[in-house]
């Protein structure tokens, strides 16, 4: 994955984080990193559909999704600290599209 898709990508779950309500913000569920996996696994049917590192390499963001639609996005610290950051409905895979490299 070129670094501009994963800068772009971590852009973009960062801006997603920074326009959840301050309620919504101080109510995140934090929790064990494998046990909140097996939660979204096991009562969601989400499994890992993409990853990204903030800029600065301190936080993992991944997206889990269902076929049904149900999608979480997590993060995690490199303090090993993992909460969920937004989930919602009608998680839509689109097409991969890489940018041209001589645009």
């Amino acid at each position: 994955m070129s670094k501009t898709i994963i800068t772009l990508f971590t852009s973009t779950l960062i801006g997603m984080a920074l326009h959840v309500p301050m309620v919504e913000a101080a109510t995140a569920k934090c929790g064990d990193r494998t046990k909140i996996i097996e939660i979204l696994k096991k009562n969601y049917k989400e499994v890992p559909v993409a990853l990204g590192i903030s800029q600065k390499n301190t936080e993992a963001f991944e997206i889990f999704a269902s076929e049904e639609g149900s999608w979480t996005v997590m993060m995690t610290r490199t303090n090993g600290q993992t909460c969920i950051m937004a989930a919602g409905h009608s998680w839509r895979d689109l097409p991969k599209q890489l940018a041209d490299a001589n645009t």
